[in-house]
């Protein structure tokens, strides 16, 4: 068949509207004065409400700050109701319920409430060089403050000091059976919650550093509720479709939405996961088949003479482990484009031991006749009016499907299935900040 012009394939992911500030770095780093001295802080904060001593004084003498004001969700309030830019609001004892480290474009900081009801912020300052630990009770005065795709954040303090220690899941809300956790995200906003959880989708990149998926709680069957944790978390406990968890943490938000986020040991736990299963089969060559699988696999447990494997009309002369969590199968010649499918025995183990799923043994794939050949053309980065852009242009004919997009280790995209032609371009735009 003529083609009257070449085709031009557009995919989106992930592009969300620069924040209202024009900042599109999620990874905001304004300089820090966190303090290194104890001096004073000047007068007591004025926000309308009865006057506190002064906090400065209140530093000298550790012993005059027992707990958390309550009253400073006032501080808190005026805060989040201030205008972005500089300020000058005096916080005073509040208590620190998260500590994150920096991981990708997400800023080093940590997340302060005074009240389990909030309101609560992030502040965007190193926690190291204060010595932070949950349940620090904490003063600082707030020089600036922004928002970070939706989320309102103090972006630099002043005075930061440590003036006690208390049990930080004093702060803690349950909220498993809540309803408006999405719809009514910023009354969550970095606030202290524990929910249990099961995801509904595989885990994929949320901004450099960092996967997510989509999850479902009591009060909320499908609203959008999603679960961020760090890239090196996830390659530790291999979250899938269908784990249940139990998460303590912050609610970070991406524009409209709602993060349940994970940064410290504990945050995890009550994780229950369904067994290992193949989730996909591929001929990347004439002769050889990839494997995917949704766990870690027993490498001692596959057999290298590929006997764990069967395809119908296909002999199979070996298997090694290509990865953790995918295998390649060499096979005899495959017709180009004919549909087989690929079985596995019990034999095949997950790397806990577990054998796979029972249904989740067998996988169809079609023959490799494709010979798809694509060049990256253009590289846009870091467009300041819009979300990133990478254009491919295809220079061999074939098919898309399983051609894998990556930024460093973190997967992307995966291409859907799409035939094109010498000549098509792929245009993908996207974004790598936090999603």
């Amino acid at each position: 068949m003529l083609r009257a012009a070449p085709l031009c394939l557009i995919l989106l992911i992930a592009c969300g509207s620069p924040p209202p500030n024009g900042t599109r770095d999620s990874g905001l780093r304004p300089a820090v004065d966190a303090g290194t001295g104890v001096p004073d802080a000047g007068g007591a904060h004025d926000s309308g409400r009865v006057q506190r001593p002064d906090a400065g004084a209140a530093r000298r003498d550790a012993g005059r700050v027992d707990g958390v004001d309550p009253g400073s969700a006032e501080d808190i309030a005026a805060i989040r109701a201030a205008a972005p830019g500089a300020i000058d609001n005096l916080v005073g004892a509040v208590m620190v319920t998260a500590i994150r480290s920096e991981i990708g474009n997400d800023a080093a900081g940590f997340f302060v409430q005074a009240t389990a009801a909030g309101p609560a912020l992030f502040v965007q300052a190193d926690p190291g060089g204060a010595g932070l630990q949950r349940g620090a009770i904490v003063v600082f005065r707030a020089t600036a403050c922004g928002d970070l795709y939706g989320q309102r954040i103090v972006s630099a303090i002043a005075d930061l000091a440590v003036v006690g220690q208390g049990d930080y899941l004093a702060m803690l809300q349950l909220v498993s059976d809540r309803d408006d956790l999405v719809s009514n995200l910023g009354d969550y906003e970095a606030e202290l919650l524990r929910t249990s959880v099961t995801l509904t989708a595989a885990m994929s990149f949320a901004g450099q550093g960092f996967q997510a998926a989509t999850v479902r709680s009591a009060g909320l069957e499908d609203a959008g509720l999603t679960l961020r944790i760090s890239d090196a978390w996830q390659g530790r406990i291999e979250l899938v479709s269908g784990c249940s968890v139990t998460i303590t943490g912050p609610m970070w938000r991406y524009n409209d939405r709602a993060q349940l986020s994970a940064y410290q040991d504990g945050d995890l736990s009550q994780i229950r996961c369904p067994g290992a299963r193949l989730t996909e089969a591929q001929a990347i060559a004439e002769n050889e088949v990839r494997a995917r699988f949704n766990r870690a696999l027993d490498g001692t447990s596959l057999a290298a003479d590929g006997s764990q494997f069967r395809v119908a009309g296909l002999a199979i002369t070996s298997a090694r482990l290509a990865s953790a969590t995918s295998v390649i199968i060499n096979t005899a010649q495959q017709r180009p484009g004919h549909a087989y499918t690929l079985t596995i025995d019990a034999s095949l183990h997950a790397a806990d031991g577990t054998r796979l799923d029972a249904d989740g043994r067998s996988a169809d794939f079609n023959g490799f006749g494709s010979s798809l050949q694509l060049r990256i053309n253009e590289v846009s980065a870091n467009v300041s009016s819009g979300c990133d852009l990478l254009e491919l242009q295809v220079i061999g004919p074939g098919d898309l499907a399983g051609v894998v997009l990556k930024e460093r280790t973190s997967r992307v995209l995966t291409m859907p299935a799409v035939a094109v032609a010498t000549g098509d371009f792929v245009l993908i735009h996207f974004n790598t900040s936090s999603e």
